[in-house]
């Protein structure tokens, strides 16, 4: 999703589609923000290279295909606690790149890398496509880290125990 929140996504791209020497291709998806962010994604469609790919919105198996095939997933917003889009690259087991706040470190832990700022973006994201042996092991641990956390197996049990707890007072 790109929103006004990930300026710093946007300003990572251009200067990773200049910088990268992977080859990979690059697909932001979705559509996301108000209205007033129109100028902003116009700026990002305004790239020459052709390894970025806008898809738009994208549902249901195409985004299953998607998401499941990426070499790393960007979790480039600022604010909004725990994001559900992150939970589930972690569950797609995805090797995740995080923006450097508290609320992706409690959520992915030790299971990715983190940025602050484009140019460590830029680095992050392209040490973690040089290296796929690096890459997949990221995405285990994230998948492990996902079904231990908010599976449901562990959000029942945190629920019983919260009971439980509740029931003896």
């Amino acid at each position: 999703m790109i929103s006004p929140d990930d300026e710093v996504f946007g300003t990572a791209l251009n200067r990773f589609c200049v910088q990268a020497v992977a080859g990979e291709p690059i697909t932001p998806y979705g559509r996301g923000g108000p209205l007033y962010a129109d100028k902003y994604i116009s700026r990002l469609h305004q790239t020459t290279d052709g390894r970025v790919r806008f898809f738009g919105p994208i549902y249901g198996d195409r985004y299953r295909v998607l998401r499941s095939h990426a070499a790393a997933y960007v979790q480039a917003t600022e604010v909004g606690g725990t994001h559900p889009a992150l939970v589930e690259a972690m569950g797609f087991g995805n090797a995740i790149v995080a923006n450097d706040v508290p609320e992706h470190r409690e959520t992915l832990g030790d299971a990715g890398r983190y940025y602050r700022g484009s140019e460590a973006l830029t680095h992050e994201l392209q040490a973690v496509l040089d290296d796929p042996g690096e890459a997949r092991e990221l995405g285990r641990l994230a998948h492990e880290r996902a079904a231990a956390i908010y599976g449901w197996d562990a959000i029942a049990q945190s629920y019983e125990t919260w009971l439980t707890a509740l029931m003896r007072r």
